[in-house]
């Protein structure tokens, strides 16, 4: 049971990150950041790929307008 509420959690982050990815590539800054700073808030331990990044990248895109 705890090995599959492990899966569970890496699916889960896994699919927030892509859900995040697919607005960002097609111009939709702002819905990206949102989605990745949820994905960053469910995470735990923090440090989920590179959603710290995106975060810091994206909020700079929103600032500049």
């Amino acid at each position: 049971p705890v090995l599959r509420s492990l899966d569970q959690v890496f699916r889960g982050r896994s699919l927030l990150y892509d859900l995040a990815k697919t607005p960002e590539l097609v111009g939709e800054s702002l819905r990206a950041l949102a989605v990745f700073v949820e994905s960053e808030s469910e995470s735990e331990s923090g440090g989920y790929r590179d959603v710290s990044g995106h975060i810091d990248r994206l909020s700079k895109v929103q600032a500049r307008g």
